[in-house]
């Protein structure tokens, strides 16, 4: 058998049977560390190290990766020795438990934009004015859904959409959180006040630190693409629950008063 097959194997067997033990965070000397013994992989501009935590027998790191698709996420696990060895993908322990770093719900709270809604129970949503996907789930909250669901928007403007980030200057620059929310359904309904609109060189930049924040909050979240709609707990909701979650008796204006 090949040697390079045989440590993967005996790796992954290695990764899926450790104990399970309270993980520690990671100093950045140690992160470092972990960095500097992959260099060709994970030494990379492109590249940043988001979480880190000490396992059993392993280290497991998050990192974030800009690609010209936008912000992706994936986590490594390094296993030093003789022979140190990293892993891309998920581990497990002997219960077929995957190892989980904790959520950054402080982020996610914080890169929500503006809401709608009075109801008791939160969505998070992550969209786009700009994708048609997103357009056509928007037209179709009833208003029986904002009485029962308090749905927070996360934007991700992504990187194809070229009118995407104008659309949000102008929804952003909206004072309060009702003619937020109010923009935002008109830019998907077809308006295109924003097109005329002139965002000031402050507001752009501040603008786009928010949007910057959001996009690193719809990552974290582990959304893939627009719609994306997660519950109270930041747990992912399948489309066809998502049409349950926002219930539609029939398209029709979102009413932001």
């Amino acid at each position: 058998m090949n040697k390079n097959l045989k440590r993967t194997i005996l790796t992954s067997l290695l990764m899926v049977t450790t104990s399970a033990m309270a993980s520690v965070n990671m100093t950045k000397a140690e992160v470092d560390s972990d960095l500097n013994l992959f260099p060709k992989m994970l030494k990379n501009k492109a590249l940043s190290v988001t979480k880190s935590v000490k396992e059993s027998g392993f280290d497991h790191l998050e990192l974030v990766a800009k690609t010209p698709r936008g912000t992706q996420k994936f986590e490594v696990f390094i296993i030093k020795g003789e022979n140190p060895t990293l892993l891309i993908g998920k581990a497990f322990d002997t219960k077929g438990n995957p190892y989980k770093l904790p959520l950054d719900k402080k982020l996610i709270k914080e890169s929500v934009l503006f809401s709608l809604g009075t109801g008791d129970k939160q969505l998070y949503l992550v969209t786009d004015p700009e994708c048609p996907y997103c357009q056509k789930m928007e037209s179709k909250i009833s208003k029986d859904s904002l009485g029962k669901y308090t749905i927070n928007f996360i934007p991700m403007p992504l990187s194809f959409h070229k009118d995407s980030k104008n659309m949000l200057y102008w929804v952003l620059s909206g004072k309060t959180n009702v003619e937020k929310a109010d923009r935002m359904n008109k830019v998907m309904s077809g308006d295109t006040t924003y097109k005329t609109f002139k965002v000031s060189k402050e507001d752009k930049a501040k603008f786009d630190k928010m949007l910057q924040k959001s996009t690193l909050a719809s990552v974290e979240l582990g959304a893939r693409g627009t719609p994306s709609l997660f519950d109270s707990n930041m747990k992912p909701i399948s489309s066809d629950i998502l049409m349950e979650k926002v219930q539609v008796k029939a398209p029709a204006k979102i009413d932001t008063k």
